[in-house]
């Protein structure tokens, strides 16, 4: 009798060892993602500091620099639409909106970005300002939603 108590605990034990490493799991990814975020962060931060050292005659640069940039938040973006696309019915419904607006913000971007070919001396200094402003919006926008679409996939 005291064998079948000793096995059910031996058993019971095992089972709960065994279920402790998913939530280690989420902890994990939870991190991960975190830490993803935090390095973005950090990085758009950066690459606004750089971006006002630009002057006027660096203009391709700056332009070439925002392409690269904006490059990267579209591939971003595709890799939220790809993970929304995996998850359930629900979550899309729920998070297309969401994806749309990205777009949106993405295509301002673009379009700030035609201007700086636009750009007169007299202009530079608006035109560098706006697009910075618009690129850290869009930025913050894709980090944000990053983290949303992650809470919820």
């Amino acid at each position: 009798m005291i064998d079948k108590y000793i096995f059910t605990v031996l058993i019971a034990t095992i089972l709960a060892a065994g279920c402790s490493p998913s939530a280690d799991k989420d902890e994990t990814i939870s991190q991960t993602v975190s830490k993803q975020i935090d390095k973005t962060q950090d990085t758009a931060k950066d690459v606004a500091m750089d971006l006002k050292a630009y002057t006027f005659e660096k203009k391709a640069d700056f332009m070439a620099t925002m392409n690269k940039q904006q490059a990267g938040l579209e591939k971003q973006i595709q890799e939220l639409s790809a993970k929304i696309d995996k998850s359930s019915e629900a979550v899309r419904t729920e998070t297309k909106p969401k994806l749309a607006a990205l777009r949106e913000h993405s295509s301002q971007l673009s379009k700030q970005i035609g201007e700086i070919a636009k750009a007169t001396p007299s202009t530079w200094d608006s035109i560098k300002a706006e697009t910075e402003k618009v690129y850290i919006s869009v930025k913050d926008a894709v980090v944000a939603s990053g983290q949303w679409i992650s809470e919820k996939v």
